[in-house]
């Protein structure tokens, strides 16, 4: 439609030095890209070179293993998730939880993919970079309460950061940005922190 997909305040650059938190954030999300894409190719290879009947079983093996991270407590890395996506960005989760969201969505993800069931990497992307971009949004602002960025703010620009160092298109995932949020003033944060994850 013609909305948004997400609704996020407008930014307020109060000062150019608050780009330096979103910086960080470009590089919390690089780290994390290079993290994710590295487990895929040395997880995905291996499983591949096992005997061809137990490519039968990897699957399934896999959903079991996705499914227990669920009835452990995580049910929101299984799915799109659009919607705790949104919970993030209205600051319904402390930067903890948001951290293991993110760190197990990358284990879920590549779980699902190395053993022969990828269902795309948009949604997981965008969910990885959300919770990260929210949980190290939390932290900024938790040591640097001046910082005018919401939580909002820094999961959409985790998006952005996630796209551009994971799938490797900086432009497309400002672009991206701009898109879910129909917010023009998220661009420059963007570029900054995409910046910083391409490079890395």
């Amino acid at each position: 439609g013609s909305e948004p997909l997400f609704r996020i305040p407008r930014v307020a650059l109060v000062r150019p030095g608050e780009l330096i938190a979103y910086a960080v954030l470009g590089i919390a999300g690089g780290l994390a890209s290079g993290v994710f894409s590295s487990s895929i190719a040395i997880l995905r290879p291996r499983l591949k070179a096992l005997p061809k009947w137990t490519q039968y079983c990897q699957p399934a093996i896999a959903g079991l293993m996705i499914g227990l991270i669920g009835v452990l407590g995580f049910p929101q890395v299984m799915g799109a998730g659009y919607e705790f996506i949104d919970q993030a960005i209205h600051g319904q989760f402390t930067w903890q939880v948001l951290g293991i969201l993110a760190g197990l969505k990358i284990v879920a993800t590549t779980l699902s993919f190395a053993s022969g069931t990828p269902g795309g990497m948009f949604a997981p992307t965008l969910f990885i970079g959300a919770m990260l971009g929210a949980a190290v949004g939390g932290v900024e602002q938790m040591f640097f309460p001046h910082l005018s960025g919401s939580a909002g703010t820094y999961a959409l620009v985790g998006m952005g950061v996630l796209f551009a160092g994971f799938l490797r298109a900086p432009m497309t995932s400002v672009f991206m940005a701009l898109e879910v949020s129909g917010n023009y003033s998220i661009i420059l944060p963007v570029i900054v922190a995409n910046t910083f994850a391409y490079v890395i």
